[in-house]
């Protein structure tokens, strides 16, 4: 079982690949890491409290990263 810093490194590194296309195709559409910068304190905290909030945090922010996709490919 991984620790909570490597589960938190490894998240955070999942969830800047996916939010890296949206954020250099169009930059007002970065949402995931604009959270995720502006709420380190609490990202780290939330993924950290159960294996379901880190759960519930990956979906989150994934499902973000998918609409942001979806907006992107639309203009």
């Amino acid at each position: 079982m991984f620790s909570r810093s490597a589960t938190f490194l490894t998240l955070s590194a999942i969830l800047a690949l996916l939010s890296s296309g949206c954020a250099t195709s169009a930059h007002r559409h970065s949402n995931v890491n604009r959270l995720i910068e502006t709420h380190s304190k609490g990202f780290e905290d939330a993924i950290l409290a159960s294996s379901e909030s880190e759960g519930f945090v990956r979906d989150a922010l994934e499902t973000i990263a998918v609409l942001e996709g979806e907006l992107i490919k639309k203009e």
